[in-house]
């Protein structure tokens, strides 16, 4: 059975309160992200910010780029949704995988087709 599809339309919905137009969200708004999606894709309204920090921390998250090269503190829709079902799901990307994707990713900041496929 699969649970995690409720909870991905709630952080679909959650994520566009947060989004500011570029599909991305700000460091600090994803904490508040995180507590407001139940359990097992989030964290849940009881979490602490210390639990909160480590499970941030885990997620392996790029910040994005801005325009002008610098870190503008934000992150991205797909990525953060592929994490969070990553996380519970438990599974590792195969050898080889991660690195091109991770190069992608935190260069452009648009899922592989591969990642996209995966959350469809």
């Amino acid at each position: 059975m699969n649970s995690a599809g409720p909870d991905l339309e709630e952080y679909t919905e959650l994520f566009r309160e947060f989004d500011d137009g570029s599909g991305t969200v700000s460091a600090m708004d994803l904490e508040r992200l995180l507590r407001r999606i139940p359990q097992p894709l989030g964290i849940g309204k009881g979490a602490s910010r210390l639990l909160t920090m480590h499970f941030i921390k885990g997620l392996n998250l790029p910040l994005q780029l801005a325009s002008s090269g610098s870190v503008s503190h934000r992150v991205p829709f797909r990525r953060t949704a592929f994490e969070l079902v990553r996380r519970v799901s438990e599974c590792d990307m195969p050898a080889g995988t991660l690195p091109l994707h991770r190069h992608v990713t935190d260069t452009h900041f648009e899922p592989s087709s591969l990642l996209e496929s995966a959350l469809l």
